[in-house]
């Protein structure tokens, strides 16, 4: 699920009854800075972010060639569409294999439920062997 913290802004405190270090009230600061202090303190909503807050695991850490990879995304949308891409990172040079795309409660999605949660599988090819993978999921939102 995202997370929406709020963003707010906020002017220097302070108040302008407080004495200076020569003692008397009112008296002027040497720091620039302390000017500001004597502004009320004011806060101000800026706006709402969203952070993304989605999560991808495969089922073990390694696999052999002709085995599959269960993959299980989280954190995304009811129904949205996302896209899974996997690189060969070592050794060099990289490789990208094909992207495809599930949708969440698609036909694609090995279990049918729109929740938010991909599950999908991914053929391990021979390509792979001694190489570490590297794979990637994005969101795209529904229409």
């Amino acid at each position: 699920m995202a997370r929406k913290p709020l963003r707010w802004f906020w002017s220097a405190l302070g108040r302008s009854d407080r004495k200076s270090r020569s003692g008397r009230a009112g008296a002027k600061r040497s720091a620039p800075w302390r000017i500001c202090a004597r502004l009320p303190l004011s806060l101000e909503r800026l706006e709402d972010l969203t952070l993304p807050s989605a999560v991808v695991f495969t089922d073990r850490a390694d696999y052999g060639p002709g085995q599959s990879a269960l993959v299980t995304a989280t954190g995304f949308q009811t129904g949205e569409t996302v896209r899974l891409n996997v690189d060969l990172t070592v050794p060099p040079p990289g490789q990208s294999f094909s992207p495809w795309f599930v949708t969440d409660g698609g036909a694609d999605d090995l279990d049918g439920v729109a929740d938010g949660t991909i599950h999908t599988s991914w053929l391990i090819t021979d390509q792979c062997i001694g190489a570490t993978l590297l794979l990637t999921v994005t969101g795209r939102r529904p229409a």
